[in-house]
């Protein structure tokens, strides 16, 4: 626990570093101002707050009144990011693969990579590289979500004035959320023609059992036997 008075706390949260910080490191560097200024407890500062005691405690432990950035999120990226070690073949003949069979999984195509052109590389890698190509050709609403919902992009080498090529950055973009309720043209085609066919189901039905019922009543009116009127002898005059 930092002792600080009040005015260091104020001094605290109107410094330049303080300013410098992200709007969720102010937000709780306004915690533990409040908390250490007021003299509550934990469990009075937390539900005032509306933050659980274990989130305060965490913050608590990492604050550090000489260095406010303790109050950032850490980044949790690799230090050194994985480098891709397929080459441009494999990943040409993945998506070759992929385009002739859209449901063609990452073991099949291992296999055949081995099989076929002697490249040797694991299933995980191939499902990498099927995420990272965005190689999702089906006709299914998964694969249409798949295919537009994130994707990755490289930046074009471009030479600087010796005319040296500058090395490239990977940009990646952040998922992209699917906003749009309109179904696609092909998906809107599907439900009708599925509307359609349920209709045509049904007055199908209707029409069968309608004429069912009129030769069920033909026939009962042609087997009822005909009635007849016997004159007894006794009743001649």
């Amino acid at each position: 626990m930092h002792a600080l008075t009040s005015s260091q706390l104020r001094e605290l949260a109107s410094s330049p570093e303080a300013a410098r910080l992200s709007v969720s490191a102010r937000e709780r560097l306004g915690w533990i101002v409040t908390f250490m200024e007021h003299g509550q407890s934990v469990s009075e500062t937390c539900e005032n707050i509306g933050i659980s005691r274990s989130t305060f405690h965490r913050w608590l432990e990492r604050f550090d009144p000489k260095d406010l950035s303790t109050l950032e999120e850490k980044s949790h990226e690799p230090l050194t990011p994985r480098v891709p070690n397929v080459s441009a073949d494999a990943v040409t003949l993945i998506r070759a693969y992929r385009q002739t069979s859209p449901h063609m999984g990452k073991e099949k195509i291992r296999a055949l990579l081995a099989t076929e052109h002697g490249i040797t590389i694991s299933s995980s890698t191939v499902g990498r590289v099927i995420e990272r190509e965005r190689l999702y050709f089906a006709a299914t609403p998964l694969h249409w979500k798949k295919r537009t919902s994130s994707a990755q992009y490289a930046v074009t080498p471009a030479e600087n004035e010796n005319g040296e090529v500058a090395p490239v950055m990977a940009v990646h973009t952040m998922p992209v959320r699917i906003t749009q309720k309109k179904h696609p043209a092909w998906k809107r085609a599907l439900i009708t023609s599925s509307i359609l066919i349920n209709i045509a189901i049904i007055t199908l039905f209707l029409a069968t059992a309608s004429w069912e019922l009129k030769d069920m009543n033909a026939s009962v009116t042609k087997e009822k036997p005909a009635q007849t009127i016997t004159v007894s002898n006794l009743d001649r005059p």
